[in-house]
């Protein structure tokens, strides 16, 4: 009887030493990372406050387009195109689709909910967006990379083939919250179009000589009526075909396009990065060319991946520097 509780206690023991020591590890990796951004973002405050003043805030812009110009699509790049496959493209097919439809779900609660607090006009989109797309973002590669750096990550890997495969599946499906961005966010963020007023609406303008221009008008009717067969005929004998009817409705779409800033606001350089890293990490020849080592091209891959290093820390200095103003530094305009 004893031995048998004694059995039990033991064993009760092990489970709570266990779930201890999962607790514990749980918590490091939950509290770690988020301190090692808090760090970075402490850093750029530092930096950007009036005692140091070596991250102002046109600096601060300037660093953040070379992020998303150059910085980030390297990063995409380097480490989409190195662990993609075909096959992996296969199996990763709802990561676009969660993305599209939690920015669906997020828009509609969003709109519901701006419905319901009734914000100010001008911040009534804002607030539609920012619920449903907010979380849309570079955060996820910080995140990934701060925990993939420990050599006891959760995810059991090497830290090098732990930020491959997590920068891999987070940029898969960023870039399809890359194109909602720049696409819906923008057009919902855009400013209102002005409506002109009486003042500044066009001025019409009185043609003078009326008499004149009627008489000219009357002397080349009978020259117009004269040659009404002549100008049936000849259209007649020029009226486009179908397939050129089909060519010339296509051509004046692709000058639609071309003309339109939606292609423009589509291929964003993280866009152009992502479908540039399936394409060659799906095609096998490619990929050895590029991603195996002492290959042809492998040192130009090498130095795109030594840029994509700097996107994490640029970042965050950035978003800390940003805090300097404090809370309602930023207003509506």
């Amino acid at each position: 009887m004893n031995s048998n509780v004694y059995t039990e206690l033991v064993t009760v023991a092990r489970v709570y030493q266990q779930f201890e020591e999962s607790a514990t590890t749980l918590l490091q990796f939950a509290v770690v990372p988020v301190l090692k951004i808090l760090i970075l973002c402490a850093f750029g405050l530092g930096l950007a406050s009036s005692y140091v003043n070596i991250l102002p805030a046109q600096c601060r812009k300037l660093l953040s387009k070379l992020v998303f110009a150059l910085f980030l699509p390297c990063l995409i790049f380097t480490q989409l195109g190195k662990a993609v496959t075909l096959q992996s493209i296969i199996e990763w097919w709802f990561i676009p689709i969660n993305v599209v439809l939690g920015a669906s779900f997020g828009c509609a609660l969003g709109y519901l909910v701006a419905l319901i607090v009734r914000p100010p006009p001008q911040y009534f989109n804002f607030t539609v967006v920012m619920i449903g797309i907010g979380n849309i973002g570079n955060i996820p590669l910080v995140i990934i990379a701060s925990i993939c750096r420990d050599e006891s990550n959760p995810f059991g890997l090497d830290p090098t083939v732990c930020n491959t495969n997590g920068v891999a599946y987070i940029s898969f499906g960023q870039w399809v919250g890359a194109v909602i961005v720049y696409t819906f966010a923008f057009h919902m963020l855009a400013p209102p179009k002005t409506v002109p007023t009486n003042d500044e609406k066009a001025l019409v303008i009185k043609v003078e000589g009326d008499k004149d221009v009627n008489e000219l008008s009357n002397g080349t009717a009978s020259n117009v009526n004269d040659t009404d067969s002549l100008h049936v005929s000849l259209l007649r004998s020029c009226q486009p075909t179908k397939l050129q009817k089909v060519r010339q409705g296509v051509a004046r779409k692709w000058r639609w396009l071309a003309k339109s800033s939606l292609l423009k606001d589509i291929c964003q350089p993280p866009v152009v990065s992502s479908l540039l890293a399936l394409i060659i990490g799906a095609t096998p020849t490619l990929k050895e060319l590029f991603f195996e080592e002492h290959s042809v091209f492998f040192f130009f891959t090498d130095s795109l991946n030594m840029l994509g290093g700097a996107m994490v820390p640029c970042i965050m200095l950035v978003l800390g520097g940003n805090l300097i103003g404090g809370t309602g530094y930023s207003a509506y305009s």
